[in-house]
Order: C-alpha cells, then structure tokens, then sequence
C-alpha cells in the first residue's frame, strides 16, 4: 500500500464518521465532483482542502487518523514509505516502474462516501418536513 492510499483512506474515514460541521458538507459536495482520479493528484487535492483555517480542526482528526493506521501498518509488519513498498521477506514488488502501486478505487470509494452521505442528510431533511400521516 502506498503512502497516497493511507492518507486517502484516513480522509474516508473522517467522511464516514459524519463528524463535519454542517457548513463543511457543502464544499465538500463540490470537491467530490472535481476530484481527480489519480490518488497523487487526489492526495494533493485533499491537502488543498483542508488548508483553509476554518479546517485546522478537520485536518488534524486527519493527520492523527494517518497516525492511527500508519501504527496499525507497524505494528503489523506492513508499514509504508514514501520511498516505495517492499515485498515478502523485504524483496522489492514485481511491478513495471511505470506501472502505479496506488489502489485506483479509492477515489472512487471517497466519493462514493461523500455522496452517501448527501443522499443520507436529503433524504433525512425530507422527511422531517413531510407533514405526519394520520
């Protein structure tokens, strides 16, 4: 796995959690239907997302997510670099030095979690203002 994958699987993770403030959703809404597709370039675009100030909050439940699984990673045997992955018994992975050692779903899942939880809030904003049925 490598180091692009943990860091956009610790931004799922906040995602799943819904612990956003109400007023982040919005732009986060936005960003799912511009984010790339590439985990480098999706990687570098979450960055940029958590840059403002009144993101300090969320960027840091970020960073200490990645923390969280990189130590899982440790303590399992299976840590990553920046540098490059290593195989069983540390022999370097067979793959074409073009070829991405990225899991190409995971913007896919991102962005599937982001819109899950769009159509979870319309559906709940809904039916709170259906009027109740006798």
């Amino acid at each position: 796995m490598s180091a692009y994958n943990l860091d956009i699987l610790a931004f799922i993770e906040i995602i799943k959690s819904g612990d956003l403030p109400p007023e982040q959703w919005t732009d986060l809404y936005s960003f799912a239907e511009e984010m790339p597709t590439d985990p480098e370039d999706l990687y570098e675009a979450i960055e940029n997302w958590l840059e403002p100030l009144d993101r300090a909050a969320i960027r840091a439940k970020w960073q200490k997510f990645i923390q969280n699984l990189d130590a899982g990673l440790e303590a399992t045997g299976k840590a990553t670099s920046k540098f490059g992955e290593m195989g069983f018994g540390g022999s370097k992975p067979q793959t074409i030095p073009t070829q991405s050692t990225t899991d190409p779903t995971l913007p896919t899942i991102l962005k599937n979690e982001i819109h899950l939880h769009k159509l979870r809030n319309f559906t709940n904003s809904n039916s709170s203002n259906q009027p109740l049925k006798p």
